[in-house]
């Protein structure tokens, strides 16, 4: 919301799946996995302002890293969370990745 005129601003962003990703969705979904994603997944945060690529297989600037705390799924989405606690991740975060 606009602090000055009161009026509600949306702002729309597209998101971006590197490559990686995409395979190890398609290997979980094929029954190819090697391992299970739950047991090893990871939660980072990172503040690089530069455009992502579809080869990227690392943030730009990763600031913090932390193991998932949870994970569930229901239907075709999948809940991921991680509680960063104070002082873990400050600062203005601009990128997010699953590991």
């Amino acid at each position: 919301m606009d602090i000055v005129t009161g009026e509600k601003r949306q702002i729309k962003k597209d998101n971006l799946i590197p490559t990686v990703a995409k395979t190890a969705f398609a290997a979980q979904m094929s029954g190819d996995n090697v391992t299970d994603i739950g047991d090893n997944l990871y939660v980072a945060l990172g503040s690089s302002v530069v455009a992502v690529a579809a080869g990227d297989t690392q943030l730009g600037e990763e600031v913090v890293r932390k193991v998932a705390s949870s994970t569930s799924f229901s239907g075709a989405i999948c809940s991921i969370a991680t509680f960063f606690a104070a002082g873990e991740a400050t600062g203005t975060h601009r990128e997010f990745g699953l590991f």
